[in-house]
Parts: structure tokens; C-alpha cells; sequence
């Protein structure tokens, strides 16, 4: 450091008065928690810093509590480096600092390690059964058809469906498009509900055409869903369930279908993966690419295009397999959460656990001796014989 740096940085800490220590402090952490990659500046905030504690208008412990109540940016994670490196910060709190300082480096690594494997994937086509419902007077057969192969499942997999939705792209903000296409996966066909086509009644002559409304056309579809023996596994599947009941107008729809709706990305992430998404479960648990250019398609015309069809369909058979591979392999096969380091959200919390003392062990008195047993009672004298009186 040059020495009218160390001259300038002595007369600002000569200056402050030792009770307003603890707020120059706060307002120098917070100054460098906002200087992102300014190493200027995040270095000019240490060395201030570092002499309040070598003037000992602050204490180290008390440093880092001020440090540990500002926000988890890239400036705080390098001042409290250069606070370790210099001495300012207690020695046990460097290896936190140090593992959050690589941990950008270290995200990135792994994303593009992931990207890269991703690549080399063959791309994911399906090839199995298919079934469009072409007009609304076929919703109760399909919905009969999928009670069939429900009621024929293996016995040895649990009955799950793969369920996703399709809505048309929206680009602006304002209120989400309704549903518009609805994929239902079993295991031996992909069924497909087009909104278009079961909800648009044609006119005849000069009548004009009109809407149907989607509660009683679907309503054979609502009653399967509600189900609480079928699994409905999907990502995002909450979302899904959302928008159903919105489309079927039952608000109540949400809680019927409760616990038997299951999120793949929760799911991952209760075993101990990171990935999210369906293309990524895909990858690293069926090594295969899903190629999502289609997902911002036109999902709201009346004729899907075969590549549309192929690609719904995928989405609700891969989330009914995926499904079923999480089960299998839980947390046996690669784990990608290795290669990722610790969340940053959790920097605080970290190293406010390392600040707070653990709550002492108040040592428990012994338990009182039990009484002494009574004493015996004492022994019956043996009765006298009555004498005659003389």
C-alpha cells in the first residue's frame, strides 16, 4: 500500500469516536457489500476496518457480526477474505469466506460441464401410442380408455400418470393464456386433450359458432384427475394443477387432487440432486437430449403439427418414466450436486451459526436419595393371662 493510502486510511479511523464505532462499521460493510468486483473499493473499506480493530474500537467478533448482517453480494464474500487475510476476523471464519469466494467459479465449472454432457446426448424421440381426442363427445371414451390401462398396470410399479399442459407463449406481462393442450401419460399410451378442438362448436349455415364450457366437456377428465389412488407426476406439476382448475372453474380442484400430485424437481432435489427441469432430469438419469424449441410454439391452433403432437407427448411419457427412474435409483447413480458449490443464500445463515455460542449445558442436579423405609413397627407384647382376684 502506498504510503498516503496508509496515511489517509489512519486519519479516517483515527477520527472516528469509539461510540460510533459499531455504526461506521456497519455503514463501511455495507458500502463494500455493494461495490460487487470494485476491488478499489473493497480494499480501501478492509483497511479502514483492520485499523478500527488495531485501535480496538472494534473487536473482531463484533467485525464479524457487522459483516454477518449484511447482504449476501460478491463484496461482502471479498472484504471478509481480506478482513481473514490481514487478521481483522477471527482465523476459524477464513475457510467460509474462502468457499464462498470460489463458489462462482466453481457454479460455473459445473453448469458448463453439465451443458457439454448434455450435448453429446442422443436427441429424446417418442415413438410410442398416441391418442387425440378429436371432439368433445370423445372425452368420456378416452378418459374410459385410460381407467383401462390404469386398471391393468403391473403391479410390481405404482400407478402414476404423466401429466403436463401446454399454454400458448405470452411475451408480455398481464394474465396468464388458459390451458390449451393437456397430456395424460400412462403406461401404455399418451393422450391428448386439444382445447381448441373440444371447446369450439362450429356453426351450421348462419350460425355462428361458439365456445362450450370446458367444466362439462371435461368433466369426466376432472374426475379422473381427482384420484387420490393415481399418482400425477410431472414438473412444475403444481403449476399444472394450478392452471387445471382454473380451466375446469373449481377452485377446489387444487385440494382434491392434494398429495397425489408429485413435483420431479422436488422430488430430485429430496435426493440429494440439483437438477431442475425436464430436460436436465432427463439427461442424467435416462442420458438422453430433449430439445425444447417447440415449447414456445403456437400451442393455441386448431391443427397441431405432427412435430407439436410428438413433443407433447414426450414431455408427459418422460415425466411418467422419470418418475419411476427417481425411484429406482435415488441417489445410487451420479450425483450432479457434487460438482455444484454451496448456495449463496446460505452465506448468512452459515456465518451466523459460527458466531452464536452453542447454549451451554446447565448440568442437572442429581436426583434427590429416595426416603429411608419406615421402621418396623414394633413388636406385639404377648397378653397376660388374668390372675382371680383374692
Amino acid at each position: 500500500m502506498l504510503a498516503a493510502d496508509q496515511a489517509l486510511v489512519e486519519s479516517f479511523a483515527g477520527r472516528v469516536p469509539a461510540c460510533r464505532a459499531t455504526w461506521a462499521a456497519t455503514q463501511i460493510a455495507s458500502v463494500a457489500s455493494r461495490s460487487g468486483r470494485e476491488a478499489g473499493a473493497c480494499d480501501l473499506c478492509a483497511r479502514v476496518l483492520c485499523a478500527m480493530v488495531q485501535r480496538s474500537l472494534l473487536t473482531p467478533r463484533g467485525l464479524a457480526e457487522e459483516i454477518a448482517m449484511q447482504r449476501d453480494t460478491e463484496g461482502t464474500i471479498a472484504l471478509g477474505v481480506r478482513l481473514c487475510n490481514c487478521g481483522a476476523l477471527p482465523a476459524e471464519l477464513y475457510g467460509l469466506f474462502h468457499d464462498f469466494a470460489e463458489a462462482p467459479q466453481r457454479l460455473r465449472a459445473a453448469r458448463d460441464e453439465l451443458k457439454s454432457y448434455v450435448a453429446s446426448l442422443p436427441c429424446y424421440s417418442y415413438a410410442g401410442g398416441l391418442s387425440v381426442v378429436a371432439c368433445a363427445g370423445d372425452v368420456a371414451a378416452a378418459c374410459d380408455q385410460i381407467e383401462a390401462d390404469i386398471a391393468t398396470t403391473d403391479g410390481a410399479v405404482p400407478v402414476v400418470l404423466g401429466l403436463d399442459t401446454e399454454t400458448q407463449p405470452q411475451f408480455t406481462r398481464g394474465p396468464r393464456n388458459p390451458v390449451a393442450l393437456i397430456q395424460v401419460a400412462t403406461h401404455a399410451c399418451v393422450y391428448l386433450f386439444p382445447m381448441p378442438r373440444l371447446l369450439w362448436c362450429p356453426g351450421f349455415g348462419e350460425v355462428c359458432g361458439s365456445w362450450l364450457s370446458a367444466s362439462s366437456v371435461l368433466a369426466p377428465l376432472q374426475r379422473l384427475l381427482e384420484r387420490r389412488d393415481v399418482l400425477k407426476a410431472g414438473c412444475s406439476v403444481t403449476e399444472d394443477i394450478a392452471a387445471l382448475s382454473m380451466l375446469f372453474q373449481c377452485p377446489s380442484f387444487v385440494a382434491r387432487v392434494g398429495d397425489s400430485a408429485v413435483d420431479l424437481t422436488r422430488l430430485a432435489q429430496a435426493g440429494g440432486f440439483t437438477v431442475s427441469g425436464i430436460a436436465s432430469l432427463t439427461a442424467v438419469f435416462l442420458d438422453q437430449r430433449v430439445d425444447k424449441k417447440l415449447a414456445v410454439s403456437d400451442w393455441a391452433r386448431a391443427d397441431l403439427t405432427n412435430a407439436q403432437l410428438l413433443y407433447a407427448a414426450g414431455d408427459a411419457w418422460l415425466s411418467r418414466m422419470l418418475y419411476l427412474e427417481l425411484l429406482k435409483c435415488g441417489a445410487a447413480r451420479f450425483n450432479w450436486s457434487t460438482q455444484h458449490p454451496k448456495q449463496r443464500s446460505t452465506f448468512a445463515l452459515q456465518l451466523r451459526r459460527l458466531l452464536t455460542p452453542a447454549d451451554p449445558v446447565t448440568p442437572q442436579p442429581p436426583p434427590p436419595p429416595p426416603p429411608p423405609p419406615p421402621p418396623p413397627p414394633p413388636p406385639l407384647l404377648p397378653s397376660l393371662p388374668v390372675l382371680p382376684s383374692p
